[in-house]
């Protein structure tokens, strides 16, 4: 299991065969799913841990009957328990980095920016960002090699490309960072972002060529591995809290609570409590129908094992969403001006949370008088 997917040179036929390979997946799965990354380390002999696809492949036939969105959340779950530790410092009195992430274009941006977390290097020790600086280097070298055969290619066809201009955009952001304390982590996700959507673009990927196309493909998953290496600490934060159980409570109920609560907040005085901005509660709106959709299918009943796992699925993304808006108003009292609030024991509780019933009574108290008064 460890040499390349393909041993000798890769006929016309298998290379039209595994661009529709590439596109289904992206299709049904998304750009950066355990398939585009398995298939692409098949490719090059790097394959995933053994006792990962083992657990991927006895994933039970009724998760995969449910569909694609169904089978990742469960692999999801399943790369969680196989996740390892990023960079080390192993100094005495050193920190341990938080395990490593894939940096998600558009869920872990969508989070960070709901919850006003920021990209940062706060924590990491000098050696720990040297690496990440060296590696973004290094990164920046083999996409500058993409840009100047995607060059090559647009000339010879007198073709212009959004996709060549984003990459070139991202190269001259990268060239100016001069340290750490100027890092532009904000601006280097969303052009990363912009990089994997126009590389998505069946046209933009026609004019480069399906070669380039792969190659493009490649440079965005290791800036996505990169991202996540280097910033895992901060990634780590907005991690849904591990083995949350439904038990018997409704999610209806649930999901009734944790609107009624949103309301209490928005009417918050701002001077005790910023107010999220639109982008921000539109995010928390797609995050809830979520939840409504997960509800829906858990009430239409079925197979007990498939709706056992539903149940799991609805827990994880309910503690997802609480965290997201626990974090919301932790970051809401710190803009606002009043000194003291009825928040503040929210803010105080949230990190704290071990079951999803502590979470329940969490809802029930924001926004009123603390717990006990």
């Amino acid at each position: 299991m460890s040499r390349p997917l393909w041993a000798l040179a890769v006929t016309e036929i298998i290379d039209q065969a595994e661009s529709a390979l590439i596109t289904l997946l992206n299709r049904e799965y998304g750009p950066s799913s355990y398939w585009q990354r398995w298939y692409a380390g098949a490719l090059r002999g790097e394959w995933p841990d053994w006792d990962l696809q083992r657990d991927v492949a006895l994933i039970p036939g009724e998760v995969w009957q449910a569909g694609p969105k169904a089978v990742m959340a469960e692999i999801e779950q399943i790369e969680e328990r196989y996740k390892v530790v990023g960079f080390q410092d192993t100094k005495p009195g050193g920190s341990i980095l938080s395990r490593t992430f894939a940096f998600d274009f558009v869920e872990h941006d969508r989070q960070l920016r709901v919850t006003g977390v920021a990209l940062d290097f706060e924590g990491r020790s000098p050696d720990d960002i040297a690496k990440c600086m060296k590696a973004l280097r290094d990164w920046k070298d083999n996409l500058a090699d993409w840009t100047d055969y995607a060059q090559d290619a647009l000339r010879q066809q007198n073709e212009a490309s959004s996709l060549h201009k984003a990459a070139t955009k991202l190269l001259n952001l990268i060239d100016g960072i001069q340290d750490a304390k100027d890092f532009p982590a904000s601006r280097l996700v969303a052009m990363g972002g912009n990089l994997r959507l126009l590389g998505l673009d069946a046209v933009e990927r026609s004019k480069v060529g399906d070669t380039l196309a792969k190659m493009l493909d490649q440079r965005v998953d290791e800036l996505s591995a990169l991202l996540g290496q280097c910033f895992g600490h901060v990634l780590n934060r907005l991690e849904p809290l591990d083995a949350l159980k439904l038990g018997d409570h409704d999610p209806s109920a649930l999901i009734e609570d944790m609107r009624k609560a949103l309301e209490r907040v928005k009417l918050a005085d701002p001077a005790e409590l910023l107010q999220l901005n639109p982008e921000a509660r539109a995010a928390i709106s797609e995050m809830l129908q979520e939840l409504t959709e997960l509800d829906a299918m858990i009430a239409a009943g079925g197979d007990p094992k498939h709706i056992a796992f539903l149940k799991g699925r609805f827990a994880n993304r309910y503690g997802s969403l609480a965290t997201t808006i626990g974090r919301s108003v932790e970051k809401g009292r710190e803009l606002a001006t009043q000194a003291t609030s009825r928040f503040d024991t929210a803010v105080k509780w949230y990190k704290r949370w071990e079951t999803l019933d502590k979470i329940v009574e969490w809802f029930s108290a924001l926004g009123g008088p603390p717990p006990g008064v």
